[in-house]
């Protein structure tokens, strides 16, 4: 009988770089309908800052649209080892 292998907590938390920049953009994609009915006032600005949060969670690395996972098919996209 083969023991179950230790996940690694840090990669297996969701911490890296890529979830965190993807878990802001996709709150952000989903607040601003509700900051453009309150604040209309400001809609340039928040439209940016959307922006910019996603352009930032497509460069993080991996960089592309998918979030890290140790059983990826693309070698690119499996998680690193510290």
């Amino acid at each position: 009988m083969s023991e179950p292998t230790k996940r690694d907590p840090y990669y297996s938390s969701g911490l890296d770089i890529k979830s965190i920049t993807l878990n802001i953009a996709s709150f952000l994609v989903f607040i601003f309908p509700i900051g453009c009915y309150f604040y209309a006032a400001h809609f340039k600005l928040m439209l940016f800052v959307v922006a910019l949060w996603l352009l930032a969670a497509y460069l993080a690395p991996p960089v592309g649209f998918l979030r890290p996972h140790p059983y990826s098919d693309i070698p690119a996209n499996r998680t690193k080892k510290a």
